[in-house]
């Protein structure tokens, strides 16, 4: 996974097409892979914190999201 990881600018970048998609990735370096289980564990091992840092496309949708509750 750090082989991977180490080819992109950042996890978002990953996600280039469907058949390479970070599912199919897993799924091929981890059989029984399931993408809804290991994906919420990943994360929550992750961190929000972690995962604001290394993709950034995903923290500037988190942080409008979280100036939209602070406005309501």
């Amino acid at each position: 996974m750090r082989n991977i990881r180490s080819q992109f600018p950042s996890p978002e970048d990953i996600n280039d097409n469907t058949e390479t998609a970070p599912s199919k990735r897993l799924s091929s370096l981890m059989p029984g892979y399931d993408k809804r289980v290991a994906g919420t564990l990943i994360a929550l091992e992750t961190g929000l914190d972690t995962i604001r840092a290394e993709c950034p496309r995903f923290n500037k949708w988190l942080t409008r999201m979280e100036a939209l509750q602070e406005m309501s």
